[in-house]
């Protein structure tokens, strides 16, 4: 359950910063996912996100670590949406 918030954090995270270059997306999908680690509660997780492009949007691939160890990655496709 602790990792799965993580990865809700990094899509909460990529639709902030997105909102903040003025643009707003939508998540289309999840994708990708495997889960390396087991995490305990209170273990700090660190977040990383790369934006790339794809064919019909953004991908942005994701990587929640855990004491510099990849415990998931995964994937993300996101469209933009006319509205900010």
């Amino acid at each position: 359950a602790v990792i799965l918030a993580a990865a809700i954090d990094a899509a909460e995270a990529i639709l902030a910063a997105e909102l903040d270059e003025g643009r707003a997306v939508r998540i289309t999908s999840v994708g990708k996912v495997r889960f390396r680690l087991p995490v305990k509660p209170d273990e700090e997780l660190t977040l990383k996100i790369f934006r790339q492009e794809g064919r019909e949007g953004w991908i942005y691939l994701f990587t929640v670590n855990l004491a510099g160890a990849s415990a998931c990655t995964g994937a993300f496709t996101a469209r933009m949406v006319n509205d900010p």
